[in-house]
């Protein structure tokens, strides 16, 4: 799927080139679309925001959960 989606690492640099304040990570934990295990993008996140130290970058909802962006 790498034409169409990003991978963690990814996810995170796009966040920064980006200048963005809050990034929404979706598209997780439903269909198995990439190499690593479905359950294992959040994680992957998480472990690059803590390399880079960033801590609120990134909302990683669960599947189905609402968040309210406010």
């Amino acid at each position: 799927m790498k034409d169409s989606h990003l991978n963690p690492q990814e996810s995170v640099q796009a966040a920064i080139d980006l200048k963005t304040s809050l990034a929404i990570g979706m598209h997780w934990g439903t269909f198995t679309l990439t190499d690593e295990p479905v359950l294992d993008p959040p994680i992957q996140i998480q472990e690059e925001l803590n390399r880079l130290n960033l801590k609120n970058l990134f909302v990683i909802p669960k599947p189905g959960e609402i968040i309210s962006l406010e």
